[in-house]
């Protein structure tokens, strides 16, 4: 889960909620992020903040053999039925279907925005169980998609880093026709694109190419695009590469998380 949360590429994770039981998630996620500090993956720890049921017998389970080891805080937070429900209710308004009883982590979440604690940052919120919306599907020949729409829905949400609409026509047609195109569908409404070409050498180079991959602006920070990748790893059996852009770091950092490698670097000639 710890991996997980890494590969989202947050620049700084301020707390991470969650709900505790016995405390082993509790255990992992701090011995994970700690590793990562130690080895200066990441800048600090992030404080850990952990819902309890108002009637739980053991509020503050004792996890670690030594409380003194701890390197970053870690609090509890003892969640109401009506704080429950509150956040059961806010969640289904996100798309998230989740258990009463699965939602401490928001719950906890929401008691320190009620306190007026949360300010400007970055929070995680653990759900167990909980389930989203967003659905991957691989486009077929026979849908309903027009080839405009999926050149006009990929240059906008590459905004600057997306190509002209003829590369990008160009890339969706060999993707439609020899590779694949991922769309990341939630209630009827699409939310991100992957355009994957085919490139025809079964060992010379990766038989597919990752051309573009794209998420609508209101969606992002979801993971919908480290979905949208992992399926297109599992489609190509992993023979896929990719370009990305110098001066785009956030999304060579998600790569190299995700298991791409910098083998070399692509030139292209241009008449002077």
């Amino acid at each position: 889960m710890a991996e997980e949360i890494y590969k989202r590429d947050i620049e700084r994770i301020d707390k991470i909620f969650l709900k505790v039981t016995q405390g082993f998630t509790l255990k992992s996620l701090h011995d994970h992020f700690y590793k990562l500090h130690l080895s200066e993956n990441i800048p600090f720890l992030p404080a850990f903040v952990y819902g309890v049921p108002l009637a739980h017998n053991n509020p503050t389970p004792i996890i670690f053999d030594d409380q003194a080891s701890l390197s970053s805080s870690i609090v509890n937070e003892e969640i109401s039925d009506e704080l429950l429900i509150e956040a059961v209710a806010l969640l289904k308004k996100e798309n998230v279907n989740i258990n009463k009883n699965d939602a401490h982590g928001f719950a906890a979440f929401l008691k320190q925005v009620h306190r007026r604690e949360i300010t400007d940052g970055n929070y995680v919120i653990i759900l167990n169980s909980g389930k989203s919306n967003v659905k991957i599907m691989q486009l077929q020949n026979d849908d309903d998609i027009h080839k405009d729409f999926l050149v006009d829905v990929t240059r906008t949400w590459l905004a600057q880093y997306s190509d002209s609409v003829i590369e990008t026509r160009e890339a969706i047609e060999n993707a439609m026709d020899k590779g694949f195109i991922l769309l990341a569908e939630k209630d009827g409404a699409y939310e991100g694109i992957c355009v994957v070409v085919y490139i025809g050498f079964p060992n010379f180079i990766p038989t597919y190419h990752l051309a573009y991959i794209g998420v609508k602006k209101q969606s992002k920070g979801r993971g919908i695009g480290i979905e949208l990748i992992q399926k297109a790893i599992e489609l190509s059996n992993g023979k896929l590469s990719l370009h990305v852009d110098l001066s785009n770091n956030k999304a060579k950092k998600l790569y190299e998380k995700m298991g791409f490698v910098h083998k070399y670097n692509r030139m292209i000639y241009q008449d002077i």
